[in-house]
């Protein structure tokens, strides 16, 4: 089911759905407790939001690279690889137009059990600022729908702050299953811009 468009988000980049914080929003991992705690991921879950007709993944980290490089981490194919997916999975690219309404497709080998595809369109490409694109399981869970992330990105000092949002999903164990699958990601991210 695609998504109505018309709502402006994250940088101003019609997202295509409204975005609505609930009274129920959370915050599962606060800056104070990641700090007390050496060793944890240098993210947060900035919560989970309801909005009209489903729910919104919010998820922020700091990475050390300054933001055109983790910019072109997202945008260059052989790159994307790298660092995209759970632990443990693969990526491989058939398709990668980055450019506003250009297209992706990609797929994904988890380490046991079918390869699946995900497909997009990129809506937002504001370098080294913001990525905003669509995202859909070309086989999709009878609870999945196409999807839009915001991946935006802040300089802090010599690091930059990652934001990730994406949504709507119709399930919290969908949007459980993006934010695992966002904070693997995001830890091998770091660890590609390591090496």
């Amino acid at each position: 089911m695609p998504i109505p468009r018309g709502s402006v988000g994250l940088g101003g980049v019609n997202l295509g759905h409204p975005i609505r914080r609930s009274h129920w929003q959370r915050q599962s991992l606060t800056e104070e407790y990641a700090a007390s705690r050496p060793g944890l991921p240098r993210y947060k879950l900035l919560g989970m939001s309801e909005q009209s007709g489903g729910l919104t993944l919010h998820l922020q980290r700091v990475v050390s690279a300054p933001p055109p490089a983790v910019f072109r981490m997202h945008t260059g194919p052989d790159l994307f690889v790298q660092w995209f997916g759970p632990e443990g999975f693969s990526a491989r690219i058939a398709q990668f137009d980055v450019r506003v309404g250009g297209c992706y497709r990609f797929w994904m080998q988890p380490p046991e059990g079918e390869r699946f595809a995900i497909t997009g369109e990129f809506r937002g490409v504001d370098p080294p600022e913001r990525l905003v694109y669509t995202f859909l399981y070309d086989t999709p869970d009878p609870d999945d729908r196409e999807t839009v992330v915001a991946f935006a990105l802040r300089a802090v000092d010599t690091s930059t702050e990652v934001t990730v949002e994406q949504g709507p999903f119709i399930t919290e164990q969908r949007l459980s299953l993006h934010q695992e699958g966002w904070s693997d990601s995001l830890d091998r991210l770091e660890a590609a811009l390591s090496t």
